[in-house]
């Protein structure tokens, strides 16, 4: 008995039968998706990343003042460190531009910055503030030291 031809030739059905199996394969699956696991069809994947995209910004993910909107609610109750992370303060109050960017912020003191009596308070540009709202805190690029030797302020 003899069979047809067929059009794929003998070389041709084995290698797409090899394929059929190898994509079959548990290997195969994880050298695509890594090991089976922990992999995740690529539908899945596309989930995560939209969802990593769209996830609130993550402790630590600081913007300067000009990005803060309603800079004078927003900063109102925000603490103050130094360009080492430690506190040296609380925000007292904000000056604001026309088009109601921080141009500046006045800061109460901590004991370590302050004399006896009361606090001394002190006018940080916004350009050397950058604003965390996770922790709703202000991070200076102004060492203690140098928060220290700013000029007092009146308190508004």
């Amino acid at each position: 008995m003899r069979c047809k031809p067929s059009a794929l030739g003998g070389t041709g059905l084995a290698a797409v039968a090899g394929a059929l199996i190898l994509a079959a394969s548990p290997a195969a699956f994880a050298q695509m998706y890594g090991s089976p696991a922990t992999a995740n069809p690529p539908s899945q994947q596309m989930q995560m990343q939209m969802q990593k995209a769209t996830a609130p910004a993550e402790k630590g993910a600081t913007k300067p003042l000009s990005r803060v909107s309603d800079p004078s609610t927003t900063l109102a109750s925000a603490t103050v460190s130094d360009s080492s992370g430690q506190s040296v303060g609380q925000v007292q109050s904000v000056k604001t531009s026309a088009s109601g960017k921080a141009t500046s912020v006045a800061v109460s003191l901590s004991a370590a910055g302050a004399t006896a009596g009361a606090p001394k308070v002190v006018s940080i540009k916004a350009d050397d503030l950058t604003y965390d709202p996770s922790s709703n805190s202000l991070k200076a690029s102004l060492t203690t030291q140098e928060i220290n030797q700013l000029p007092s302020i009146q308190s508004p």
